[in-house]
């Protein structure tokens, strides 16, 4: 409880040819990992943090875009008042 951390997501897109979106949902209803949330995100070691909200992260990226990288930080949160 309590424990936060992150992980990365890089995408290589050199040769697409038309625009995309990258969605990734923090849904609960497959898994018993209840109290694991995705907290924020950052674009590119940017150094800037966005809150997630709604449980989703949803960007549209640009063809032809040599690397992006997503970091995703997540958090335990073992509080009863705020489980699913």
């Amino acid at each position: 409880p309590g424990s936060t951390g992150y992980f990365d997501i890089i995408i290589e897109t050199v040769n697409v040819d038309v625009d995309y979106n990258v969605e990734i949902v923090d849904s609960k209803e497959e898994t018993d990992l209840q109290d694991l949330v995705l907290k924020q995100y950052e674009l590119n070691d940017s150094g800037t943090r966005v809150n997630i909200t709604n449980h989703t992260y949803s960007q549209d990226f640009t063809k032809n875009t040599e690397r992006t990288k997503i970091r995703f930080y997540f958090v335990w949160d073992d509080d009863p008042t705020t489980e699913p």
